[in-house]
């Protein structure tokens, strides 16, 4: 039994190692945390809110970059 919750615990922080907080968001793209928050208010950037934080998949970033680019990126 305890070697099941050592992976659990193992899966969880892998997980977790993916996710960003609104601070690290913002500074990646150059934002003010009040404009992340907007983007995730309005529905544009995904995150997902654990207690009383939001955290953003880099995976849905990495979506909402490609979105809103100006440019084609190859």
């Amino acid at each position: 039994m305890l070697v099941f919750f050592i992976i659990l615990e193992i899966i969880v922080m892998n997980a977790l190692d993916h996710l960003l907080t609104v601070r690290e968001t913002a500074d990646y793209l150059k934002l003010n945390p009040i404009t992340v928050y907007d983007y995730i208010r309005l529905k544009t950037l995904k995150a997902i809110k654990l207690g009383r934080y939001y955290r953003i998949k880099q995976e849905d970033l990495t979506q909402f970059m490609l979105e809103h680019s100006t440019q084609t990126i190859i």
